[in-house]
């Protein structure tokens, strides 16, 4: 049995009339932000259409030989598509087998489901193998789409797909959620806003001990800005843990800057931890600057899914981080 989250349960029952009334969409795109629990909704959907006797929710029995091969992993009319080890990208090689698999009839009498994630990751050839699929769909086959964003999904994808928004739970309910899950005193306000609402992230960040690592690398971003660290030596110390969540905390950064140098301190922060450190950083520094230094961090972390150098790609943003006092923006 797969369980669902507690903000989740109106989409599913959503999701279930549909399927109960036969309108189920062959193709479904699970859109929302990272840490929602897209993943889970969409793994609980391929077990309900591939189970024998879903219960009265909808949900998965758990006891049918269909259910006791998708608990091992073993079942054959269920096609899970991710990017392969040692690669960021979902390949065309992966999609091609994929459509090949959904074109045969279903080996257990049922539905066949394929089930790509994170969707955003195919590449421009596999998004393109994928077409006929989509346009030609067999009967009793259906494609569940996981993605974080559309802006790396072509159109001719996302126009064939049914979208299913999964959005961030209310604020209290996802702080009863984290308290039931853990314990320990922490300050998920705090948690929620870093992780832009996201409960699930906003747990893993808690249980991995990274806010200890936010404090740190916003320290070395600090100073950078006053031309007091080395961008290049700064960036090796950040790869170690990765890029995606130190661009990540960079972009929450320079918001709260833009915050401030527009509404002062008056702004709501989303690090109000350190609102002391960011006041100060932003004094000499225009908001056409902060925009522009955003702007190319949100472009560097798209750049992040293709084959792009990652440390040069990280030097590069860093650099602009210590010119951004220097930044003089001209009169118009």
């Amino acid at each position: 049995m797969i369980a669902l989250y507690p903000w989740q349960q109106s989409l599913w029952d959503s999701l279930q009339q549909r399927k109960q009334q036969q309108r189920l969409p062959h193709a479904l795109l699970f859109l929302g932000q990272k840490g929602v629990g897209k993943n889970q909704l969409a793994k609980a959907l391929a077990w309900s259409l591939l189970c024998a006797h879903p219960n009265e929710e909808g949900m998965a029995c758990g006891q049918c030989k269909s259910c006791r091969l998708l608990s091992t992993g073993a079942h054959a009319d269920l096609l899970m598509v991710s990017p392969e080890e040692d690669h960021k990208e979902i390949r065309i090689d992966q999609i091609r087998a994929l459509s090949q698999a959904m074109a045969l009839t279903a080996q257990h009498a049922g539905n066949r489901v394929a089930v790509i994630s994170p969707a955003h990751t195919m590449n421009t050839k596999a998004a393109n193998s994928l077409l006929k699929t989509l346009e030609e769909p067999m009967p009793d086959a259906y494609l569940l789409l996981v993605a974080d964003h559309l802006d790396s999904l072509p159109v001719t994808v996302r126009s064939r797909c049914q979208l299913v928004h999964c959005h961030i739970p209310a604020q209290a309910d996802a702080i009863d959620w984290l308290q039931s899950q853990e314990t320990a005193a922490t300050d998920w306000d705090l948690n929620l806003g870093l992780q832009g609402g996201a409960p699930l992230a906003s747990l893993d960040w808690v249980r991995s001990g990274a806010d200890t690592s936010r404090l740190q690398r916003f320290s070395e971003f600090e100073s950078l800005v006053k031309g007091k660290a080395n961008p290049v030596e700064v960036a090796e110390r950040w790869l170690k843990d990765g890029v995606e969540a130190p661009l990540q905390q960079l972009g929450n950064w320079l918001q709260d800057m833009i915050r401030i140098a527009s509404a002062g301190e008056a702004a709501y922060l989303q690090n109000r931890d350190i609102s002391n450190a960011l006041q100060s950083l932003t004094q000499g520094v225009s908001l056409e600057s902060l925009f522009a230094l955003l702007d190319y961090s949100w472009q560097a972390r798209v750049w992040l899914r293709t084959q792009a150098n990652t440390q040069l790609l990280l030097e590069d943003v860093l650099i602009r981080c210590a010119r951004l006092k220097r930044v003089v923006v001209k009169a118009t």
